[in-house]
């Protein structure tokens, strides 16, 4: 059987995309010679590749899903959700529910642990956000309308209209 792979950007790095292996959760980054060419490629969601292991938020056969490793879910799917939980100003809780089990949960640095983040007096929730793949999966994926708006986009390999890379 041929591994299903799918195309998407990467979090952090303007010039990189990456090809996904549906199958087995295992990402190819590849960096492009220029950011142009990376944002021309078509792409149908993001990958994050960090504390060891990648996790992805993509669309693929009508449905958006979050993949860690090998296992992926529906964000659409009834009782499916993310919860973000601040255990301190300096560590988060991320976990993950589906069919009424968390079926992944991870303690991690927040982003004010860096201590550049932390000394900036403009840094905010859209800093955080940019800088942290569950703190802006958790916010977006809890609206519906942004989880129907992207699928949409990302089923036809686009980018959202405004969308702002900061390493552009």
């Amino acid at each position: 059987m041929e591994s299903r792979v799918i195309l998407l950007r990467v979090c952090h790095n303007a010039r990189a995309i990456a090809e996904l292996s549906i199958d087995t959760g295992v990402a190819c980054i590849k960096t492009m010679p220029s950011v142009h060419e990376a944002k021309a490629s078509p792409f149908h969601g993001f990958l994050a590749d960090e504390r060891g292991y990648s996790k992805s938020v993509y669309a693929h056969d009508g449905r958006l899903y979050l993949q860690i490793g090998s296992e992926r879910w529906d964000l659409n799917e009834h009782g499916f959700r993310i919860v973000l939980e601040r255990l301190s100003r300096k560590r988060n809780r991320v976990r993950v529910e589906a069919w009424g089990e968390i079926v992944f949960s991870e303690d991690y640095p927040s982003a004010l642990s860096d201590p550049v983040n932390a000394g900036d007096p403009t840094f905010d929730a859209l800093d955080e956000e940019f800088a942290d793949f569950w703190v802006w999966l958790c916010r977006c994926a809890s609206n519906p309308n942004w989880r129907s708006g992207v699928l949409k986009l990302w089923s036809q390999g686009k980018l959202p209209t405004g969308f702002v890379e900061k390493n552009s």
